[in-house]
């Protein structure tokens, strides 16, 4: 859910500023490894939980 609005509200902010676009970038970048840290802790849980049913 977060990550959606997150999403939603990058993409709101390139479309007002499509003239920054360097700055779009750098904002992009920022954002993505912030998911992706995100997304491997959330992949972890998951796994786990996995595990422990599979048991």
């Amino acid at each position: 859910q977060n990550l959606n609005g997150e999403r939603e509200k990058k993409i709101r902010f390139e479309e007002k500023k499509p003239n920054r676009k360097r700055k779009r970038e750098k904002i992009f970048r920022i954002g993505k490894k912030a998911n992706r840290k995100k997304k491997i802790r959330k992949k972890k849980k998951k796994k786990k939980l996995g595990e422990k049913k599979k048991d």
